[in-house]
């Protein structure tokens, strides 16, 4: 289950998904407008150019990523089901008779899905609500015998909560023991002021079972072009993955419009984070005045908070959308997580709200 089906119903305010307030950076939109109107050609099959910029966007604080260490997907979720499938591939080669991939629960529900359609079993990595969905210490303890894969979400997605860098190096050397690999999800990262601080990237760099996923879809509000990247832990590595895909996965357009978003980045990304900050605080606050707890408001462009059962379709009747849970992913029914928007569309949210607060309150009293 994901949040953006608008498709299917009608919704003028999109609460369920979790996009830069910005909007897509203008030099992105516009390198997309100038390739529409050129003559088309077939979209570099190895990403190069993007990849250069990359590498030299991650490169950094004496870390180096080069441009070998990137694979470049249709969206992260292609790079999931990549990563899934060629690591249970590589196990039964090696005569193991079954691979499980250990995944946070909740958590980003392509994980589980992607172990499952490769035949894997599914592991879960409890995060619990009365320990403030924290990570556990000793997350490799969590580790079957017949692991092959650990996905890790920092920040989590839903709670926004992120593992720390020490339990994740631990957890790295037992993996790189036991010949596990670990994929650090790190698509909401970049909202955070402490990037650098929070990041996983020097481990990609220095260990060949290690890799970190990003995405443009969130930071750069770039959904419906699909487009996501994978840092590994060394080139050979990358070029074994690579050969598991379709040529020419990633279009033309996504190409151009990834480049020129590195290529603005530093201001927008300064905007990004300063605007995401304050709404978050400001709407962490609203929530709260309506009777609603929050549970998740660490890392991340979305706050996790328990409401009223009914509030999804309560607000659909106004044409709001919000993500609700099913129970497979780890939390019960009147949980909700929504994305941050502007104070613009996050007033007529709030307006919305209380007045289905204030209904509630008034059956109540009935």
């Amino acid at each position: 289950m994901h949040g953006g089906d608008i498709y299917r119903q009608r919704v003028d305010l999109d609460y369920s998904v979790c996009l830069n307030p910005l909007g897509m950076p203008p030099e992105a939109v516009s390198a997309c407008m100038r390739l529409l109107a050129e003559e088309q050609h077939y979209p570099d099959i190895r990403c190069g150019e993007l990849r250069n910029l990359l590498s030299e966007r991650l490169s950094r604080n004496g870390r180096r990523i080069p441009p070998e260490q990137i694979l470049v997907g249709n969206g992260a979720c292609e790079l999931i089901y990549l990563l899934v499938s060629e690591t249970a591939e590589e196990r039964r080669k090696a005569g193991f008779p079954s691979t499980s991939v250990l995944v946070p629960s909740p958590g980003f529900s392509e994980y589980a899905a992607a172990a499952r359609a490769a035949g894997c079993g599914v592991r879960y990595l409890e995060l619990k609500e009365e320990e403030g969905y924290r990570y556990p210490d000793h997350m490799e303890d969590f580790l079957g015998e017949d692991t092959g894969l650990v996905f890790l979400c920092s920040p989590n997605n839903p709670a926004g909560t992120v593992p720390d860098l020490s339990e994740m190096r631990r957890l790295a050397a037992v993996c790189r023991e036991r010949g596990v690999r670990l994929c650090v999800d790190e698509s909401f990262l970049p909202f955070s002021e402490k990037e650098e601080e929070l990041t996983a990237l020097s481990l990609a760099a220095s260990c060949p079972e290690v890799s970190v996923l990003r995405a443009f879809t969130k930071i750069y509000a770039m959904a419906g072009l699909r487009l996501g990247f994978l840092v590994t832990g060394s080139a050979d590595v990358t070029e074994k993955l690579r050969g598991k895909l379709q040529p020419w996965n990633v279009s033309a357009a996504a190409q151009a419009a990834g480049c020129a978003a590195l290529r603005a980045d530093g201001r927008y990304l300064a905007k990004t984070r300063r605007l995401v900050a304050s709404e978050k605080e400001w709407m962490k606050a609203r929530l709260l005045e309506n009777g609603a707890e929050i549970l998740g408001a660490g890392e991340g462009c979305f706050l996790l908070f328990r409401a009223r059962e009914d509030l999804k379709e309560k607000l659909l009747e106004k044409r709001i959308l919000i993500r609700d849970f099913e129970e497979s992913e780890g939390l019960p029914r009147g949980v909700f997580r929504i994305g941050i928007r502007n104070r613009a569309e996050n007033r007529k949210f709030v307006r919305i709200l209380e007045d289905i607060c204030k209904c509630g309150r008034t059956d109540d009293a009935s």
